[in-house]
């Protein structure tokens, strides 16, 4: 291990270790909104349909709940991971969220494109009750929360994790190389 004679020589880095943990702790916070998600998608089948309204079918639901939960699972071992320091928890965060960036300006893009057919769909649903300032508020609502799931939120995932900084604290923390380091990211 070390030798305590000898002092331990500080990193020719910057290191980014409170980064990792501010990050896994972000990290765990999206796996437990993915938990909260996974219960409200099962409370329509406990509360059941509102009045005039079908039974839902049980398996999309649970199909749902379950895909919910497996990012949550994957949201929580990431923040752990992160706040570890950990080699493979870098780089399949960094694969991650660029696959998370790609698919989500390819959907905040057709979103956008939509939401035309979807403003014109809301009154009809909603039996006229709605007024033009408040599809105002839910196209500029829309927008703020696509733009954050979609694009920021994944983008600064994105640019902490690529950072050689962010490797070198990780690569500092756990010395041993894993199969993460043997693959392209």
């Amino acid at each position: 291990m070390n030798d305590p004679a000898q002092p331990e020589q500080p990193p020719a880095f910057r290191d980014r270790t409170v980064g990792l943990v501010v990050f896994g702790i972000v990290l765990l916070l999206i796996a437990g909104m993915c938990v909260l998600g996974g219960i409200a998608s099962l409370s329509v089948l406990v509360v059941g349909p509102m009045e005039g309204q079908p039974r839902p079918q049980i398996g999309p639901i649970v199909a749902a709940v379950g895909y919910i939960l497996a990012l949550a699972a994957f949201f929580a071992t990431m923040g752990v991971g992160s706040i570890l320091g950990l080699r493979w928890a870098r780089a399949l965060m960094l694969a991650a969220a660029g696959l998370w960036l790609a698919f989500g300006v390819l959907t905040f893009a057709m979103t956008c494109l939509m939401y035309s057919r979807i403003a014109e769909a809301i009154p009809a649903q909603t039996h006229g009750v709605t007024s033009d300032e408040m599809l105002g508020c839910m196209k500029v609502f829309m927008i703020l929360i696509g733009l954050v799931t979609y694009i920021i939120l994944p983008g600064v995932l994105l640019l902490f994790y690529r950072s050689p900084h962010v490797k070198a604290t990780c690569d500092w923390k756990d010395p041993v190389a894993r199969w993460t380091d043997r693959v392209p990211v």
